[in-house]
């Protein structure tokens, strides 16, 4: 990872930021926020493998500019758009009576659940909570 033109490793901060795949769909959707980061794709386009990018210091607010760069959301950036442009709300909760988490995914201001789904770790229901948004949101938008 470069930060600042320098190589960054630090899994603790990696972590707070979505996924590539995810970033890319978030863009396809209409996420426009600007970002302390962006992922730079060391390849061509055309040829991308999943772990083919670096994550750079460079703020971003394009789709996918010349270089290849394109931001880099925190996890908190891309459910507080959820809430706040889709109006979807999540709560991630440990599960009590057997391992791991569970994301509740339902309407702001409305009580009921639309969604659930499940991660064995925090982190592994926050990736599922943001891919389900990603999902629901296509298919509302496709409507």
């Amino acid at each position: 990872m470069f930060l600042h033109g320098r190589l960054l490793k630090n899994e603790t901060m990696e972590k707070e930021f979505i996924p590539y795949k995810q970033a890319l769909q978030l863009k396809e959707l209409g996420f426009d926020e600007e970002c302390i980061y962006a992922y730079y794709h060391t390849n061509d386009l055309d040829n991308f493998k999943p772990n083919d990018y670096v994550l750079c210091g460079d703020r971003s607010n394009s789709m996918l500019d010349k270089d290849g760069r394109i931001s880099a959301p925190l996890y908190q950036q891309a459910f507080r758009w959820f809430r706040e442009k889709n109006d979807y709300e999540h709560r991630i909760c440990k599960l009590i009576e057997e391992d791991g988490y569970m994301a509740s995914i339902g309407w702001a201001g409305v009580e009921d659940i639309c969604e659930q789904v499940e991660g064995k770790t925090y982190e592994d229901a926050e990736l599922e909570c943001l891919k389900k948004l990603i999902e629901l949101t296509k298919k509302r938008n496709n409507e």
